[in-house]
């Protein structure tokens, strides 16, 4: 087996309160679908700890968000807010384009919530939990775009670099 199909990455899931709450992993080489009984070698497999499953406030960018900032953004996947938080931008990776279950904790946070929803149909299931979107060409992920896409996009919204 190549060393490749063994590489994984793991993100953390933290909590307001600063508590590791679970993980997302990410296998770059693994197949993006796998048997339910093989779910931890999929491409994207997701845990949140039973202590935090009910309340199921996992998301990823949470212990870097600044309250001095406005805006929030949100996406779907960890990639898809590396280039915000690289630029000091508050931003939240869902986990997915529904998050339902996070709904009222981001009404009672107090930033202007802008979805990035990607190009396809499912992207703009995203855009319900926002007060306003930035919709992505037809086929494009946030983390598909440039860092000077990002800039000209963060400008429209008071950001300067």
């Amino acid at each position: 087996m190549s060393t490749l199909r063994l590489l994984c990455f793991v993100f953390r899931l933290w909590s307001l309160t600063g508590r590791l709450v679970g993980y997302q992993q990410y296998r770059p080489f693994a197949p993006k679908h796998t048997a339910p009984d093989h779910r931890k070698q999929a491409r994207y497999f997701t845990y949140v700890s039973k202590e935090h499953m009910a309340t199921s406030l996992a998301a990823f960018g949470v212990e870097q968000l600044d309250l001095k900032q406005r805006v929030l953004f949100l996406a779907e996947g960890v990639f898809d807010v590396v280039p915000l938080h690289r630029l000091g931008v508050n931003a939240l990776a869902v986990l997915g384009n529904n998050p339902k279950h996070l709904k009222e904790w981001l009404n009672t946070l107090p930033f202007h919530v802008v979805a990035l929803c990607d190009g396809d149909e499912a992207g703009q299931t995203l855009a319900r939990f926002a007060h306003q979107t930035v919709s992505l060409p037809s086929g494009k992920d946030p983390g598909d775009m440039s860092d000077e896409w990002f800039k000209s996009m963060l400008s429209d919204f008071g950001y300067r670099f």
